[in-house]
């Protein structure tokens, strides 16, 4: 386990900020697409609103098109929202993980007789029944 944690730590700067990128753009669709929940409206409704077809608006929300700043800035300002974008360093964005800290992560896996087997990566699984 500790092999593949250092495999993961060690991944290559260009991963990383592949990883950077899709995550900043999964976390911006996914909170449009709240919105959009929120305010019952649906990608055919946003794309009546902006002018622009329902597969523009799925392929913009996917990820598969690329969004500019402007086309963020057109989705918010239909859905009457102001986007905030925060800069901090990556440091504190992001605490280190140790392996020390890693393996005490715990594991819960279910098993047969409604039973939870709790294992904290360090010492013997717990098991726990569950109530009927």
């Amino acid at each position: 386990m500790k092999k593949l944690f250092d495999s993961i730590k060690s991944s290559s700067r260009a991963n990383e900020k592949k990883f950077a990128r899709a995550d900043l753009v999964m976390n911006i669709t996914e909170d449009l697409l709240i919105e959009m929940e929120s305010q019952s409206l649906t990608k055919s409704d946003l794309a009546s609103q902006l002018g622009k077809s329902k597969a523009y608006i799925g392929q913009t929300l996917s990820g598969e098109r690329n969004m500019t700043l402007h086309t963020l800035s057109d989705f918010c300002y239909e859905l009457d929202v102001k986007p905030m974008i925060k800069l901090v360093p990556k440091k504190s964005a992001f605490k280190e993980l140790h392996w020390e800290e890693f393996k005490k992560t715990l594991i819960c896996t279910r098993i047969p007789n409604n039973t939870i087997a709790i294992n904290d990566c360090g010492s013997a699984a717990k098991y726990v029944r569950l109530a009927q």
